[in-house]
């Protein structure tokens, strides 16, 4: 109950000042249209109801896009806004938040709207309400412990970035244009449309095109891969440097996006939810589309909506069907087989919500009075498909997806005495969940050399190739129905190690 409402108030405050970024500049409608927009997008449902950092990074970017909008009016409230919100995302994911914050803030100073006292009062006075979280942690945990301050300072941050440590997933090339076709998806292509109606200048977007082309070509040819979104940053400042007399309302989502896939983008480390703030400009840009071009692709969008979301909707229940019947044809043998050992119980109050929003569903395809009736389409059909995933399908995804058997299992073969355990090459989620079932921290080995005197290791079962002689496997297991086997070693001689 504690983790929901922890969830619900870092979306709320989210939300809120995204709506009240909006309501900066717009009419009547445009908020709720945006905001509609934002939770429509496919790669946030999922990871907004999860109780990781990542959301309250994105609580904190959403509090410094409503700040800079803020500013022009009241600098000393936009400023304490932007601090706070600076702050928020360094106690959440570290030096990169501040780092793509303030990147954002001092590329807009290419517009000479920004290049003025008051905004470098603004920068100013955001810096003094960004010392406390900048600073008060960070000099405690120097003070209890010089090694882990560098160890959090250098390995988790500058070292996670420029890869020069085995933390973290390693980024693939043009790992964000591949993921954000769907991660994004409707508010991106929605965007790239108003980006180009935008640039009305048949010249300006003449300059672009030349400028993607010799940009693309230059870094095809060379080594410089881990540029590959520098064509699309470069064009899209241009864009807004070119339509500067549009306002902040055009400028500011365009940096925004733009500093944003500049940085991810030139990390050693990428992983989908990393993308999650660029969702924030994106629908901000999707919503000026449909505010000037209503008409273009509405009936497009509605069956396609429609479309998508009805099929998910009966394939859920015809899933929901197959758990409880298991005769089910096809179907019902393939998900026992995927979950053995499951038992369904059945749930009155679950299958009333679902039943609900599944008529709600039918409802709102039905309608024609909605102003905007596409993004009320997404935005709802989304709503409609976690509320069956979290209804009928939950119990029987918890039972796969728990880790809790899997760990009790391991500790139940684990010796009786042991100094500590490492870990190698495992995902930033499983240390946490080790500590959290088991209650024991892992140390995880980075280079050759660290942390071997841990006479215990947990490390993903294909990695076993890399032990030395001296090690002895005492338990490997996965979740229900996983084939992602993991494995639990012991030190059976004192020169044991990794070979890396």
């Amino acid at each position: 109950m504690i983790k929901n409402c922890q969830i619900s108030f870092q979306n709320e405050i989210t939300l809120s000042s995204y709506e009240f970024y909006l309501k900066k500049w717009s009419n009547s409608y445009t908020p709720y249209i945006t905001v509609l927009l934002f939770i429509s997008s496919f790669g946030l449902i999922y990871r907004v109801h999860l109780l990781i950092t990542d959301v309250a990074l994105l609580t904190g970017f959403s509090l410094s896009l409503y700040a800079l909008s803020l500013f022009r009016k009241k600098i000393v409230l936009a400023s304490f806004i932007l601090g706070t919100g600076v702050g928020l995302g360094f106690m959440s994911k570290g030096i990169l938040a501040p780092g793509i914050i303030g990147s954002i803030c001092l590329s807009l100073l290419i517009h000479q709207s920004f290049r003025n006292k008051r905004y470098v009062k603004f920068l100013f006075l955001a810096l003094l309400w960004s010392m406390p979280w900048l600073l008060i942690w960070p000099v405690e945990l120097y003070n209890q412990s010089e090694k882990l301050f560098w160890l959090w300072f250098w390995d988790n941050n500058f070292a996670r970035f420029l890869g020069t440590t085995d933390l973290g997933p390693q980024a693939d090339k043009a790992f964000y244009y591949k993921i954000l076709i769907w991660y994004a998806f409707p508010v991106l292509p929605l965007s790239l449309i108003y980006l180009w109606q935008s640039a009305e200048s048949l010249s300006c977007r003449n300059r672009c095109i030349v400028l993607v082309f010799f940009l693309s070509i230059f870094i095809i040819i060379s080594d410089y891969h881990k540029f590959y979104t520098l064509p699309v940053v470069f064009v899209l400042l241009i864009m807004a440097y070119c339509l500067s007399d549009k306002g902040d309302r055009f400028i500011i989502p365009i940096h925004f996006f733009a500093v944003t896939l500049l940085i991810l983008s030139l990390s050693s480390t990428a992983r989908e939810l990393y993308a999650l703030p660029m969702l924030l400009p994106l629908a901000l840009m999707a919503s000026n589309y449909f505010l000037n071009n209503r008409l273009l692709f509405d009936q497009w969008l509605n069956k396609a909506g429609i479309l998508i979301f009805s099929t998910l909707i009966l394939f859920f229940w015809l899933l929901w069907i197959a758990i409880i019947w298991p005769q089910f044809p096809y179907l019902g043998a393939y998900l026992q087989h995927k979950q053995p050992g499951f038992i369904f119980v059945f749930s009155y109050l679950s299958f009333g919500i679902a039943f609900s929003s599944s008529l709600l569903w039918l409802f709102v395809i039905r309608l024609n009075c909605f102003v905007f009736k596409p993004v009320i389409i997404f935005s709802y059909g989304l709503t409609a498909i976690w509320c069956l995933l979290s209804t009928l399908l939950l119990p029987y995804l918890d039972f796969g997806m728990s880790y809790k058997g899997m760990l009790q299992s391991m500790q139940q073969k684990m010796p009786t005495h042991y100094n500590c355990i490492s870990s190698y090459r495992l995902v930033e989620d499983y240390p946490s969940l080790v500590h959290y079932y088991i209650g024991e921290k892992m140390h995880e080995l980075t280079k050759q050399g660290s942390n071997n005197n841990c006479n215990l290791l947990f490390m993903d079962n294909d990695d076993s190739i890399l032990l030395s002689p001296g090690w002895k496997k005492i338990w490997s297991g996965s979740r229900p129905g996983d084939k992602h086997l993991f494995a639990l070693y012991r030190k059976e001689k004192p020169d044991a190690c990794l070979k890396f």
